[in-house]
């Protein structure tokens, strides 16, 4: 497997994404217990833009080694990614009590350590400042952190100051998106749309979601 890793990354240096991947692929089956071949897989994945690929290659690579660096750095890189700073923080914790001198695991509890800040600072700003422009500044930080349920509570508090408000809708519409709630997303974006008639992606996503509940409607 160490051969085929190295042969699978001289294939990406010369831009030949195929061979490297079927390479990967190989070392995975010679060497089905060596963690590196999963880690190294993963950071390949992941700078392939495929994260969920890549989480499940890294999940392997530590559950057969907790020490391995690189199956570590995948993880915290995606949990980065996505704002998923809680786990993020107890993840680098996790590596800095196995490694404590790790660069890696002490740069990502601090950007962690820095994410859930700045949520905090939101909620702060826009209990003690109660405008639009705060409400709907803690309704994205919520949504990157994933807590959609707060974003689009956030997003309703923006309304209640100025019901006039579309971006207000937007947010509430992507929360409502992201978990899969197809109906209050499109009540969402017919009051995005209703309130910036020519704001044409509010328009175009609108129809998407008709397009797709005339689908299901069917089935």
């Amino acid at each position: 497997p160490v051969i085929e890793i190295n042969l699978a990354l001289g294939y990406e240096r010369l831009s030949r994404s195929e061979e490297a991947e079927s390479q990967f692929r190989h070392a995975m089956g010679d060497g089905p217990s060596y963690s590196p071949t999963y880690s190294s897989y993963g950071q390949w994945l992941l700078a392939q833009n495929r994260a969920p690929e890549a989480l499940q290659m890294a999940s392997k690579a530590i559950a057969l080694d907790p020490y391995d660096l690189a199956g570590r750095r995948t993880l915290m890189d995606i949990m980065a990614n996505g704002h998923e700073w809680v786990k993020l923080k107890q993840f680098a914790n996790e590596t800095l009590r196995l490694l404590p001198y790790d660069p890696d695991g002490q740069r990502s509890r601090d950007v962690a350590q820095t994410g859930l800040d700045q949520v905090v600072k939101a909620e702060t700003v826009a209990r003690t400042e109660p405008t639009v422009n705060n409400y709907l500044a803690l309704s994205v930080q919520y949504f990157q952190i994933q807590r959609y349920q707060d974003c689009i509570q956030a997003a309703r508090e923006a309304l209640k100051v100025n019901p006039n408000q579309a971006e207000a809708y937007a947010n509430i519409a992507a929360a409502y998106h992201t978990m899969g709630n197809l109906d209050q997303t499109i009540a969402a974006l017919q009051q995005e749309v209703r309130l910036n008639p020519n704001l044409q992606s509010a328009k175009s996503n609108l129809e998407i979601e008709l397009a797709v509940k005339r689908e299901r409607s069917r089935h």
